[in-house]
C-alpha cells in the first residue's frame, strides 16, 4: 500500500495521521510505502507517528518504508540516522549520510 502525504506533518495533523496508520494496521496492511515528496515539514510528533507505525508494521510481519521524500525531510532523516531505518537511500546530491 502506498500512502502519499503532503504539507506539514506536525502536531496539528499527527492525530489524524496516527489514526489512519493504526487503522491500516488493524486491517492487516503491514507493508506500507510512504511518499513524502510533497511534505514541507516534519516535526518530532510526526517522526513519532511514523516510528510507531514502523513498529506496528514489523510486529505484524511487514515493514514501513519511505520511498520518496522532499529534500528538507530527507536531510532531517539523514541527520537523525533514520533514513536507513525507513529504507530511504541518501540523496546522492547531498553526499553520503554522516557516520553515526
Amino acid at each position: 500500500m502506498v500512502v502519499r502525504l503532503s504539507g506539514d506533518v506536525d502536531l496539528a495533523g499527527v492525530p489524524r495521521l496516527r489514526a489512519a496508520l493504526v487503522e491500516f494496521d488493524r486491517r492487516g496492511h503491514h507493508r506500507i510505502e510512504l511518499d513524502l515528496s510533497l511534505v514541507d515539514f516534519l516535526d518530532s510528533s510526526g517522526l513519532g507517528a511514523l516510528l510507531g507505525a514502523l513498529r506496528r508494521a514489523r510486529v505484524g510481519g511487514g515493514d514501513l518504508r519511505i520511498v520518496a521524500a522532499a529534500t528538507p525531510v530527507t536531510a532531517l532523516l539523514e541527520i537523525l540516522g533514520l533514513n536507513t531505518v525507513f529504507g530511504l537511500p541518501s540523496d546522492p546530491a547531498r553526499g553520503p549520510a554522516p557516520a553515526s
